[in-house]
């Protein structure tokens, strides 16, 4: 990969990002509430999951988020993370990777996603809120807001609005924020090396 092209995909990958700080995340993020219908063990269970996505991402380095579907029989649909490094494509954020492995490579039906959970490890952003939306889910569980393109309610509310979309879904944020938060101290502590010095983050 050329110079120049790791440059552009890091900075798309720093835009990305959902908070200028690890601390001004945590400070965003309310306590966590669940669906009362929802046993709170699967729910944290399911999130640890998206969390380890996450941490694969990072791994990999790539920006630190993670997702995991399930349908509403209890069956994990499909998993994924982060690849904009990867695949040197903006768009191939957690839950669209997840989306595409289940459709294009397990060859399912779009159906399957109906009624289904999405856990994820930071609030999806406008672009995959509008997605989700479109698969008719049921819920949404996330870890840590993502205060500068979040699409379930830091920046706009996809999720209500049922005009544009054509389907509600409620969500259910700060599940499991500290290790979501913890993620990405760890991404700012490398100052993401990709990109180049006049564009990483600035801590503090």
């Amino acid at each position: 990969m050329s110079q120049e092209v790791t440059e552009k995909v890091a900075v798309v990958n720093d835009a990305l990002l959902p908070q200028t700080t690890a601390d001004t995340i945590v400070a965003s993020t309310p306590v966590g509430v669940m669906n009362p219908e929802d046993d709170p063990a699967v729910v944290m269970k399911y999130m640890a999951m998206a969390i380890e996505q996450a941490e694969t991402a990072l791994n990999a380095g790539e920006v630190p988020v993670g997702c995991i579907f399930v349908s509403k029989d209890d069956e994990i649909i499909a998993t994924g993370h982060n690849k904009t490094n990867e695949t040197m494509n903006g768009t191939q954020h957690a839950e669209l990777v997840a989306i595409d492995h289940a459709i294009f490579e397990q060859r399912r039906d779009v159906q399957c996603f109906e009624d289904s959970t999405l856990y994820v490890s930071c609030e999806p952003c406008i672009m995959c809120a509008a997605a989700i939306s479109k698969l008719k889910i049921k819920q949404v569980y996330f870890g840590c807001y993502n205060d500068r393109f979040g699409g379930n309610g830091s920046i706009l509310s996809i999720h209500n609005d049922c005009t544009i979309y054509g389907h509600k879904y409620p969500v259910y944020a700060g599940i499991m924020k500290e290790e979501a938060i913890y993620t990405f101290q760890k991404f700012y502590e490398s100052e993401n090396r990709r990109a180049p010095e006049n564009k990483r983050r600035k801590k503090g």
